[in-house]
């Protein structure tokens, strides 16, 4: 007696960004933990971490929003876009909303010093916006 497994796996169209969003939330996430070095003890984000992380949430939901309001909000080009959203997001995080670190005008991460300084704030934008870039690409080649 024979038996066969056939297995599919398909992505439904409706699936895909919010695949994608939650992919770019977690690329953000492992991108905060690359800004500064830190200690054994470290065990909940930090400012420049927060900042990242605030930064992304707010451009995702922008993005998420502008595809669901249709063609009127997407004239607007990219970056302002990202700097309207960092700012206008910096208070989604709830409760430690006064300690989000407006990422869009950031040159140093406070509080940190300059040796322990991995990726600064200008390069932490600059990746998040390439890896957006990237991996919109890859998604409209799936979808």
């Amino acid at each position: 007696m024979r038996c066969f497994l056939h297995v599919t796996w398909t992505v439904h169209r409706d699936n895909i960004p919010a695949l994608a969003k939650a992919g770019r939330l977690k690329a953000a996430g492992v991108l905060a933990q690359l800004l500064v070095v830190r200690g054994p003890d470290y065990s909940t984000p930090d400012a420049p971490a927060r900042a990242l992380l605030a930064m992304a949430q707010a451009d995702l939901d922008e993005r998420s929003a502008r595809r669901a309001g249709g063609s009127a909000n997407s004239s607007s080009s990219s970056s302002s876009s990202q700097a309207e959203a960092a700012d206008g997001g910096s208070g989604a995080e709830g409760g430690a909303q006064e300690d989000v670190l407006e990422l869009a005008d950031a040159s140093e991460w406070p509080g940190v010093a300059a040796e322990d300084v991995l990726v600064t704030p200008h390069e932490a934008r600059a990746a998040w916006r390439e890896l957006v870039s990237q991996s919109a690409l890859s998604v409209q080649q799936v979808g």
